[in-house]
């Protein structure tokens, strides 16, 4: 098992799909099912590969990635100056093995050396269990709110935020 950059096209393609699956269970609760069931399997292969984002990815025995964090300089221009951590996906079923809380101090330690004093991510409301693993591990939800329209319908996203500084 290792954590790596992704660097080719097929490891992008690949977590575009974990992070399709991660969407249609994690929020499958929280958005419409029409929407979820209609996420195209490459939605994010152009995201990741955007400029200023940072991607690592964790591969097991078998040679599939089954987790993967992205982070990188902020897109909400409110947050200039702050890194952003965009995405965190472990499949279910490697849940549980720490390989979450690996990614995120990797990616938390690169944006650190990439000059970043604080972080931020964004985290849709009724997400229990992403709050209560950023919490542990000492994001703060600061009240900032913002709103973003998905399959036509408005969802609350909450603005958390650490200090790498401390």
């Amino acid at each position: 098992m290792i954590i790596k950059p992704l660097i080719s096209e097929d490891e992008a393609k690949e977590t575009s799909r974990l992070f399709q699956k991660g969407w249609q269970n994690t929020y499958k609760d929280i958005l419409p099912d029409v929407f979820l069931d209609n996420i195209p399997e490459n939605a994010w292969v152009k995201c990741l590969n955007k400029s200023g984002r940072h991607n690592l990815i964790f591969i097991d025995d078998d040679n599939k990635i089954r987790a993967a964090v992205s982070y990188g300089r902020p897109r909400d221009t409110r947050m200039l100056g702050c890194g952003e951590l965009m995405a965190l996906y472990v499949e279910p079923d490697f849940q549980g093995f720490n390989i979450g809380k690996t990614l995120l101090n990797a990616a938390e330690n690169e944006l650190k050396k990439m000059g970043y004093g604080k972080i931020y991510l964004w985290c849709i409301d009724g997400d229990e269990n992403a709050r209560q693993f950023f919490e542990h591990f000492g994001w703060v939800n600061n009240a900032t709110e913002k709103f973003v329209e998905i399959a036509g319908k408005e969802y609350k996203y909450l603005l958390y935020q650490k200090n790498l500084h401390d």
